[in-house]
């Protein structure tokens, strides 16, 4: 064996654990001492944790250090295949990364078992091709060009955006940013993005803390005054809604009927009145005044459709 073959081999034995001496070394090798000495010597100034631990009598890798792919336990093999199933959500890009963890690991492809069972929706195309380009963009102070079609108009028009941060709501990604042409922070949704292109030009950010604008959103709309809504759901549909607390903000207290009255402050009231809607007939609003007279108007000009 030439030297280097001998320096391979040292490395291939601390790395399955086998007892490794400078006598064991000296024989395998049929070299002198000096030299078995002068091959842990070359491993160490190329920067391998080798020491001799005095309790195993050999020498031995630092703890944490292997060459080997990592064993990892059946309940976090579970928790990797969770998360790739769920980030599939959020654009083929993040499940690529997660099975090139996979293949950093011994066990092979993380799979759930066929007793759990979640939701196959994926998220829109539209999400990859522009997730990269928005994360680079917002990493890097660069403004971007967006052709962007409007949800509620259908008006396609070019905004010179800088972007501020990315957030995921309901299976959408949405960017928030300076847009130029309304002069005012905006929110876009990434597949209402028809193009996008990098103006190679900088900005300099304002001081915006997403959490503090997302706060009081109950959706994604955070353009909008706060407001104290109060809501009453009676006892039939009680059970359904206190599964879950649907906004920081809320508050909970027991009625005389057996029901349940909630309060939020909230951003606006459009999107609350949405999810308002998904529990006809067991809610009423009770304040603001604005939001119960909107709805009953709604809910007539509903009702004559069907006479």
């Amino acid at each position: 064996m030439y030297n280097f073959d001998y320096l391979l081999s040292i490395l291939e034995r601390l790395d399955r654990g086998v007892k490794l001496t400078v006598q064991s070394m000296e024989k395998e090798f049929g070299v002198k001492k000096g030299a078995v000495y002068a091959y842990i010597k070359t491993l160490k100034d190329a920067k391998f944790p080798i020491y001799y631990d005095k309790q195993k009598e050999s020498y031995v890798f630092e703890d944490g250090f292997s060459f080997r792919k990592p064993n990892i336990s059946q309940e976090e093999w579970l928790t990797l295949a969770l998360a790739k199933n769920m980030m599939g959500h959020f654009g083929s890009g993040i499940e690529k990364s997660i099975r090139k963890i996979e293949g950093k690991l011994a066990g092979g492809e993380a799979t759930l078992p066929d007793h759990i069972i979640l939701s196959s929706d994926k998220g829109n195309k539209e999400n990859d091709d522009h997730l990269a380009s928005i994360h680079h963009a917002i990493t890097h102070y660069e403004r971007l060009e967006l052709l962007y079609r409007n949800l509620y108009n259908n008006e396609t028009k070019k905004r010179r955006v800088d972007p501020y941060y990315l957030y995921y709501h309901k299976e959408f990604w949405y960017l928030r940013g300076f847009c130029h042409l309304a002069e005012d922070m905006r929110t876009f949704g990434l597949d209402m993005i028809l193009s996008l292109k990098q103006m190679n030009e900088h900005f300099t950010p304002q001081i915006i803390d997403p959490e503090e604008e997302l706060s009081g959103a109950f959706g994604i709309i955070v353009d909008r005054e706060l407001v104290d809504v109060v809501v009453r759901f009676d006892e039939a549909c009680k059970t359904y809604v206190m599964r879950k607390k649907w906004h920081k903000s809320q508050q909970e207290k027991d009625i005389e009927d057996g029901g349940i009255e909630l309060s939020f402050t909230v951003k606006g009231t459009e999107e609350i009145k949405r999810w308002l809607y998904r529990w006809i007939p067991h809610v009423e609003v009770i304040s603001p005044v604005s939001l119960r007279e909107e709805i009953q108007d709604e809910l007539k000009r509903s009702l004559d459709k069907y006479k």
